[in-house]
Parts: structure tokens; sequence; C-alpha cells
């Protein structure tokens, strides 16, 4: 018994071609912060299937999906909030864990993820900070220069 193959050159009626993946149109801040993400969720899995905890990778890449949801739909402070918030926490793991783990143990599986979820982390704060200052003045923007420099030092100092 053979199996037929249609011959057509052309999908007829309603069902034309269509591409398999269907988004939206989407802005440049969109699609850097939605790349970010897909970074991170891909370091959280990687770590989490190293460390034989495939749950908690499942979970993390879930919640970064929905952060990634919440983000396209979501309001300037949303979004503000969603892209700061992720992006320091993916800093803050480089430069504390996966940075200084791939310069002791040479560079890996994990410490490639770790570095490029550190530079995701740095796209998701300007991300950040250019939703925040954007239709503001110049006066304004260049205020928060020191106010950054305090919280820096501040962190930085332990108290």
């Amino acid at each position: 018994m053979a199996i037929r193959i249609p011959t057509r050159s052309r999908p007829r009626g309603r069902h034309e071609a269509r591409p398999a993946v269907r988004l939206p149109g989407l802005t440049g801040v969109e699609r850097a912060t939605l790349g970010s993400l897909i970074v991170i969720a891909v370091h959280a899995a990687n770590t989490a299937a190293g460390a034989a905890v495939v749950g908690a990778g499942l979970l993390a890449v879930g919640g970064l999906a929905g952060l990634g949801r919440l983000f396209v739909a979501g309001g300037r402070a949303r979004r503000i909030v969603i892209a700061g918030g992720t992006g320091l926490g993916a800093l803050v793991m480089c430069l504390a864990v996966d940075g200084p783990h791939a310069a002791m143990n040479g560079i890996g599986r994990t410490g490639v993820t770790g570095v490029a979820s550190g530079l995701a982390g740095v796209v998701l704060l300007v991300v950040a900070f250019r939703l925040a200052f954007a239709g503001r003045r110049r006066r304004f923007q260049l205020l928060a220069i020191p106010a950054v420099l305090l919280l820096v030092v501040a962190g930085s100092s332990g108290r």
C-alpha cells in the first residue's frame, strides 16, 4: 500500500501557507526584552539541568515566560519594574556566582550561559532606564546620574 502525496504546488482556500510562529508587530524594546528573557531562561534551565533539579528549571522558565507576556501586555510602569528587576537579578547573579565560577573553574556550559545571562541583564537594565526616561527633559535625565552613583556606593558599602 503506497502513500499518496498531493502534488499540488499551492494550497487551496483559507489555508494558505502561513508562518509557523506568528508574532504581533513588536517594537525594538519588546524584542530586546523578550530576547533577554529567553537568554536568562536558557541559563536557568541549563543550571537546573546541571544540578539535577529539573522542576526548578521548568518553574524558572515558566515564570520568565509569564514575565514576557506581562511585559508585552503591560503599561509603562509594569514594563519598567519587570525589565529593571529581572535585569538587576540576572546581572547580580552573573557578577556574584557565574563570573567567579567561570574564572576559577574554567569556562564551561554553565559559564557561557551565565555570562550571556549577565549581558542580557545589562540589556534589560538599559531597557528599564530608557523606558523610565523616555519623554523627560534633559535636566531630569542628568539628575539621575548622581542618584544612581549614590545607590551604587550605598549598595557596595554593605550597609
